[in-house]
């Protein structure tokens, strides 16, 4: 997606100066340079969650909220162990739950297109931007976002487009649905369930004309549904940082094709609750646990022996199954605080 292209190329004039290069073995500095920006975006993400929860707690308790992010062992595994982005793109979604009640939401709106053109992954909080924008600022405030995130999107887009790339782009955007087309790429979810360790394709029919990937679509469709009747009753800062819980924790359970350490983007937003509600910690806790085994039990990279211990038991089943338990309790948390009027500052 654009914005990694502008970082990395951006990067890459460091390489050679610092004594990196850009061919296997590819030495440690190459690999630093590579993982900054993630490491970067960790350092933001801390501060933002200890800022973030002072509002409801005092200096010790937002200083533990903030350090459980930076110590949880699959933020760590995903940036500093691993390389991936995903820490990465977590920084422009959360502010963009922060934000949303300044400036009629248009900083939430450029935190949003940030996070777009990082990764399309980004684009599970649409339902949440959308309904809440609306309920806080009004048609006003949702064409102002909307043009805030198509502007971003074209000018960042043209260049690229101009360097004759524009397929490539599409590619990016649109190739990350059915890249890979098997029910869970490794992911402990409902459909590890079903498939566990066999290769089977989600468009296949499983239940009549019902495709696995329609199936686990519509499910999608049902619990943001249910986040938007949340969003509806009650639009405040509270309770988008846990529709975005819900959202991104449903993105990792029900969908096919998902990868495995996408059950890491659900972990800062409960954070983000548990701020002003402390029993979120344990769903936090739970997820922590269940992303680090999915983790090393779907790449051996981490801990080999451990990935031979992990597969050769039951223990990834018993994995899915708390992950959908955890999703299950986190939508009627969800219910329940739309239920109710008054309360803390939110």
């Amino acid at each position: 997606m654009p914005l990694r292209i502008y970082l990395l190329r951006g990067l890459s004039f460091l390489v050679q100066p610092l004594g990196g290069a850009f061919y296997d073995p590819v030495p440690p500095i190459t690999n630093f340079l590579i993982k900054l920006p993630s490491l970067l975006a960790l350092l933001a993400t801390v501060v933002l969650l200890f800022v973030w929860s002072r509002r409801w707690r005092g200096t010790a308790g937002a200083t533990l909220i903030a350090a459980l992010y930076a110590l949880a062992p699959p933020v760590w595994m995903n940036a500093a162990w691993w390389g991936q982005v995903d820490v990465l793109l977590t920084l422009p979604m959360l502010a963009a739950i922060v934000l949303l009640d300044q400036a009629r939401g248009r900083w939430s709106w450029f935190c949003w297109g940030l996070g777009l053109l990082i990764k399309p992954q980004a684009v599970i909080l649409a339902p949440l931007m959308y309904v809440a924008t609306l309920r806080r600022h009004g048609c006003r405030g949702l064409a102002e976002g909307g043009g805030i995130l198509a502007s971003m999107l074209i000018a960042a887009a043209t260049p690229i487009v101009l360097a004759s790339q524009g397929p490539g782009l599409y590619q990016a955007a649109a190739g990350s649905v059915g890249r890979f087309p098997v029910v869970t790429n490794r992911a402990y979810n409902l459909w590890y369930l079903v498939a566990q360790d066999r290769p089977v394709s989600d468009i296949a029919n499983y239940v009549g004309v019902l495709s696995y990937r329609t199936i686990g679509l519509l499910l999608v469709g049902v619990v943001a549904l249910l986040v938007l009747l949340a969003l509806w009753r009650r639009p405040d800062s509270l309770m988008r940082a846990k529709c975005a819980a819900v959202l991104a924790l449903a993105f990792f359970v029900l969908p096919t094709q998902i990868h495995e350490r996408y059950a890491f983007f659900a972990l800062p937003f409960l954070l983000l609750v548990a701020a002003a509600h402390r029993s979120l910690l344990l769903p936090f806790f739970v997820l922590c646990t269940t992303a680090t085994i999915n983790n090393l039990g779907a790449i051996g990279g981490f801990w080999p022996d451990a990935q031979d211990w992990i597969r050769a038991g039951l223990l990834p089943l018993i994995v899915a199954w708390t992950n959908i338990v955890v999703l299950v309790a986190l939508v009627g948390h969800m219910l329940w605080m739309a239920s109710r009027t008054g309360g803390k500052k939110t």
